[in-house]
């Protein structure tokens, strides 16, 4: 796996053996991320996606698919339904879920992910937002209003690699 972050040029070189299908085809999935709005500069030299072609071998890839992951409410209602596996140690993008259950009336709260490293999360199909581990902060706001007694969906898209620890609390940690 590698990342590229910034306006930069990538290579990576990837021999048959480094792919878990030891057969002659293999897949290449790249997943570009919105990073979202610029903060000013120049539209023109600080662009968002694939700036280029891709190459395999010196030869620009053609014959591709694009799947959009939109994390719309349809998606993440279906998302509810699907039968998961337990917690694997994994170092790629993935989606996870667990629930939160609430005794007596929700408050508002805040939700940390330490250790995970970058991604998006839903809590009843609502977007609570991205978290980075770079910071600055390293809680997220979960307002009462989006929370229910009992069972609460909780959906983690990390991008890296995950952690075994999420954490709901009632103090922010907006960094330093």
């Amino acid at each position: 796996m590698g990342i590229v972050e910034g306006n930069k040029d990538y290579n990576l070189d990837i021999k048959d053996s480094d792919f878990v299908n030891k057969a002659n085809v293999h897949k290449l999935d790249i997943i570009v991320e919105n990073m979202g709005r610029l903060s000013g500069g120049n539209m023109n030299w600080e662009r968002r996606g694939l700036n280029g072609s891709v190459d395999i071998d010196q030869k620009a890839v053609n014959n591709y698919t694009i799947y959009p992951m939109e994390f719309k409410a349809d998606f993440i209602q279906k998302l509810k339904s699907m039968k998961g596996r337990a917690l694997e140690n994994i170092k790629s993008p993935a989606l996870y879920r667990t629930e939160l259950d609430i005794s007596g009336q929700p408050s508002d709260t805040f939700l940390r992910l330490d250790n995970w490293v970058k991604g998006v999360v839903f809590i009843n199909g609502f977007n609570i937002g991205r978290y980075y581990n770079i910071g600055p902060q390293h809680t997220l706001y979960v307002p009462a209003p989006l929370l229910k007694s009992g069972k609460n969906d909780v959906f983690v898209f990390e991008l890296h690699s995950h952690s075994n620890d999420i954490q709901f609390t009632d103090k922010p940690d907006l960094g330093k």
